[in-house]
C-alpha cells in the first residue's frame, strides 16, 4: 500500500529528515519527499505501517497531521518498490492508430452520452470546425496585433502525443514529465509517452495550431507542458497529483489544467482516516502552487448534480468495488472543490447547426453545477486531435466513474481564455468572448 504522510505544517527540514529516516525502520520505502509541503509518500506491505510510523514519529518528537493510505486497491506489480529504489514508469504500449477520418459512434454504443450527438455531416462534426473556438472567436483573437506574454499551460492528464501535426511546436518536452508511477517524477521519453488519447485531446483544444488542418486551438501560441499523472489503470492517485503540482510549480508553468477527479474517491472526506491524509497532501500541493501565482482550472464533473449539496456517492472507490450510497456530507471533489480552484461547468448549443457566435447555449445535461462553479464554457461536439495524427470525436476514456469529455472540454476552453488574462473571480460566467445567451444553468 502507498501512504501519504503529512507532518505538522510548522515542520522543518530536521523533522522531514527524521520522518524519512524512520520510514524504513517500520517496514516502509520512501517514495517522495516535499519539504516545502511537509509531506512525504511511502510504500509498505505492513498492515500496521501507519500506526507504527505515527508512534515512532511521536517518540522522536515529530508532530504529525495525518498518515493514511492513498488508494484502496493493492499496489500493482509495476509500482511495487524494491529496497530503497522506487520503480520508474514503464514504457507505455503504443495506442492503436486513430481512424483516418472522423466517424460517428454507434447510437447504441454504451460509451456514448445520452444527450444529443451532432449529425456527423453537419458543420459541427467537420474536422475543420470546433464550435467552441468559433464561439470564442479564437482565430480572430489570435490575428489581433498586440504584444503577448508567453504563457505555459501544464496539462495534468495521460500524456500528449507531441508528434501530432496539429500540436507541432506546442509541447515543451524539456519540461514535460511523468508522475504516473508512485508519484515519482520521470522525464524518460518512454515514461512520458501518452497512455491514452485523452491528454492529446485536451492539448488540441487548448493550443492546436491555426494551420487549416484539424481544429483551431483557443491559444495557439501557448506552450504546453505535458504532466502525465494517470497510471496504467487510468487512475490518478494523491501521490501523482502532488508530484504533478510540485513539478508545475518548479518548472515555470502559469496555468494548471485538470480534466479529472482524484482517485479513488469521488468526494474526499477530511474526517475519514482512510481519506484525510490523501486529501490533505493534495490540498497542500494545490495551495502551494496557487501561492506561487499559478492559476488552477478544473472541470466540475459530469454527474449532473449540484456539487455543493451532494449527500451520497455510489461510484467510489474507483479502484475497487464501489460502496453504495456512502455519505459524503462535508466531503469535497478534488481538484474541483479545492478552495481557489476555478471550476468550469459545460454548456452546449441548443441548435447544433446554429452559428456558434449567436447560438443559445444551455447547460449540458450531465454537467455538474452549483454555487462553487466559476465559469461555463463549450463542452462537446468538437473534433480535436488524437494521437497518431488523427482527428475524431472523442469517445474513449468514458468509464462510468470518470468524466465524459464535456466539463473536461469546457475546462480547456477556460484554461485557454486564462492565457488571454480571463479574470478568475468567484462568480459564474461564460468564458466566451461575447455575452452569451445561456439557459438551464
Amino acid at each position: 500500500m502507498n501512504y501519504a504522510i503529512n507532518l505538522d505544517p510548522s515542520a522543518g527540514q530536521s523533522e522531514m529528515a527524521s520522518a524519512a529516516d524512520l520510514i524504513p525502520q517500520v517496514g516502509g520505502v520512501l517514495l517522495t519527499s516535499y519539504p516545502e509541503l511537509g509531506t512525504l509518500f511511502a510504500q509498505s506491505e505492513s498492515a500496521s505501517f501507519a500506526p507504527d510510523l505515527a508512534a515512532s514519529l511521536a517518540k522522536a518528537g515529530v508532530s504529525v497531521h495525518s498518515i493514511g493510505p492513498t488508494r484502496v486497491a493493492a499496489v500493482p506489480d509495476s509500482e511495487r518498490a524494491v529496497g530503497d529504489n522506487p520503480p520508474v514508469a514503464p514504457a507505455a504500449a503504443a495506442p492503436a492508430a486513430a481512424p483516418a477520418a472522423a466517424q460517428a459512434p454507434a447510437a447504441d454504443d454504451p460509451a456514448v452520452p445520452t444527450d444529443t450527438i451532432p449529425d456527423p455531416d453537419s458543420r459541427i462534426f467537420s474536422t475543420q470546425a470546433n464550435w467552441g473556438a468559433e464561439a470564442m472567436e479564437a482565430r480572430g483573437a489570435n490575428e489581433v496585433v498586440v504584444t503577448r506574454e508567453a504563457v505555459t499551460v501544464g496539462v495534468i492528464d495521460t500524456g500528449i502525443d507531441e508528434a501530432q501535426p496539429d500540436l507541432e511546436g506546442r509541447v515543451d518536452t524539456a519540461r514535460s514529465v511523468s508522475c504516473a508511477v508512485n508519484g515519482v517524477p520521470n522525464q524518460a521519453e518512454d515514461a512520458r509517452k501518452f497512455s491514452s488519447g485523452h491528454g492529446t485531446h485536451v492539448a488540441g483544444i487548448i493550443a492546436a495550431n491555426h494551420n487549416d488542418i484539424g481544429i483551431d486551438g483557443i491559444a495557439p501560441r501557448a506552450t504546453l507542458v505535458s504532466i502525465k499523472a494517470l497510471n496504467e489503470s487510468q487512475l490518478l492517485y494523491p501521490e501523482a497529483l502532488v508530484c504533478a503540482y510540485e513539478w508545475a510549480t518548479s518548472h515555470q508553468v502559469d496555468i494548471v489544467h485538470n480534466s479529472y477527479q482524484m482517485d479513488p474517491w469521488v468526494y474526499w472526506s477530511p474526517t475519514d482516516p482512510e481519506q484525510a491524509a490523501g486529501l490533505e497532501a493534495a490540498e497542500r500541493a494545490i495551495h502551494h502552487a496557487q501561492s506561487r501565482g499559478l492559476a488552477v482550472i478544473a472541470g466540475a464533473g459530469d454527474r449532473g448534480v449540484d456539487i455543493d449539496h451532494a449527500t451520497t456517492d455510489s461510484d467510489s472507490p474507483t479502484d475497487s468495488t464501489p460502496i453504495a450510497n456512502r455519505s459524503v456530507e462535508g466531503a469535497r471533489m478534488v481538484p474541483a472543490q479545492v478552495s481557489g480552484v476555478a471550476t468550469v461547468a459545460s454548456v452546449g448549443m441548443e441548435d447544433w447547426d446554429a452559428d456558434p457566435l449567436r447560438a443559445t447555449l444551455t447547460r449540458a445535461e450531465r454537467s455538474n453545477y452549483g454555487a462553487s462553479v466559476d465559469f461555463a464554457a463549450p463542452g462537446g461536439g468538437s473534433t480535436p486531435p488524437t494521437p497518431m495524427g488523427g482527428f475524431r470525436r472523442f469517445t474513449a476514456f468514458r468509464r462510468a466513474r470518470r468524466w465524459p469529455p464535456r466539463t473536461s472540454r469546457a475546462s480547456r476552453h477556460c484554461s485557454n481564455r486564462c492565457t488571454r488574462r480571463c479574470p478568475v473571480r468567484r462568480s459564474s460566467r461564460s468564458c466566451a468572448s461575447r455575452p452569451p445567451t445561456i439557459t438551464g444553468v
